[in-house]
């Protein structure tokens, strides 16, 4: 600890040191657990709290210690520290996976919380993204996404309780860094690069955490990312991210696709045109077969949306409503999307099989 205070360049041992004390108390502690007399429920989770020990002592020596760094200097230490926990938090849950006997996300929220080296880890990570909050979270929530890709799904325990503990922050730059991740892909693949985007699926898994208690503030940051990358000067992948974000959770789609489809009046509809009409031609076509996937992914709210291309593909000779002023390019991708959404249904018709005689 005294390394740590009076050497900085010492820091990356001390904390490798600090790791293999945290590791070896969650060892001591499931241990501790599985030495007690078998039962089942929650209850079993439960451990009387153990005398202390030289380890816990360090513990609390180091977390009092962090923690000072981070009040004192939280733009020196907050990103490094945070990443720091967060990772070793990863480590332990997929180290210790298979030990501990826990079931479900709450099961494992109450045994990890209840382990004194795991519940340390997450108040300093919490600690190093709330001294962040009101300036740069993003590194702070990009390590968070890292360690997810790694070791989902015995991280999830960690996501759930950092999601519920800052709903909000974690909402909106977890969308922002996967956006991040998916324009650099993007222009990797462009490239001739890696065309996966890791980061997505853990974007998409930490929203589907979050969405049954705070689906409206996902909706809501969802809308909002979409009207904003439509403005001049945002960066032109932020719709296609947010269409690969709703092709890989139909949760996710059902949570907007009204409000969204209310959305796209004639301004909305030409700044799309606006955005995606000098893609060249395989792209552009690329584009239209992901919208038929997603039209006929959504079930709430489908009628509205066949309904609204009907009325956008409507040529100009017949009569409509006052104040409609679409490019004409709109009306034609509306008809087209029409026609291919047509034939997509026909080709799902045909290939039902036959129902069974006992069926009929």
């Amino acid at each position: 600890m005294r390394l740590l205070c009076r050497l900085p360049v010492a820091r990356h041992a001390v904390l490798q040191h600090l790791a293999g004390l945290f590791d070896a108390h969650v060892c001591s502690h499931l241990r501790l657990r599985s030495e007690l007399p078998s039962s089942s429920g929650p209850s079993s989770l439960l451990l009387p709290s153990p005398a202390p020990s030289a380890l816990s002592e360090v513990i609390h020596e180091a977390q009092r210690l962090l923690l000072s760094f981070i009040k004192a200097k939280p733009k020196a230490w907050a990103s490094p520290l945070a990443a720091w926990a967060v990772e070793l938090l990863g480590q332990l849950s997929s180290k210790y996976s298979g030990r501990h006997g826990a079931r479900g996300l709450n099961e494992l929220l109450q045994l990890w919380m209840q382990c004194e080296a795991t519940r340390t880890l997450m108040d300093i990570y919490a600690q190093c993204l709330a001294a962040l909050i009101a300036s740069c979270p993003d590194a702070c929530v990009d390590a968070l996404l890292d360690t997810s890709v790694q070791h989902s799904p015995h991280f999830d325990w960690v996501v759930a309780h950092i999601g519920g503990s800052f709903p909000d922050t974690i909402i909106s730059r977890v969308l922002s860094c996967g956006l991040k991740d998916f324009c650099a892909h993007g222009d990797a693949a462009t490239a001739g690069g890696d065309k996966r985007v890791p980061k997505l699926a853990s974007v998409v898994g930490i929203l589907g955490h979050l969405a049954s208690r705070h689906g409206a503030s996902i909706k809501r940051e969802l809308l909002r990312m979409f009207h904003d990358g439509l403005a001049p000067g945002q960066h032109k992948a932020t719709v296609p991210f947010l269409l690969q974000l709703a092709l890989m959770s139909p949760p996710l789609l059902g949570t907007v696709a009204a409000e969204l489809v209310d959305s796209l009046k004639p301004p909305v509809l030409n700044q799309l045109h606006q955005r995606f009409s000098p893609l060249p031609r395989d792209e552009l076509d690329a584009t239209v077969a992901l919208l038929v996937r997603l039209i006929c992914q959504t079930a709430a709210g489908a009628y509205r949306t066949l309904q609204f291309l009907l009325d956008t593909a409507m040529p100009t000779s017949v009569i409509t409503p006052p104040g409609l002023a679409l490019h004409d390019g709109v009306r034609e991708v509306c008809d087209r999307l029409v026609a291919a959404l047509l034939l997509q249904l026909q080709k799902l018709v045909h290939n039902r099989g036959a129902p069974a005689l006992g069926d009929a």
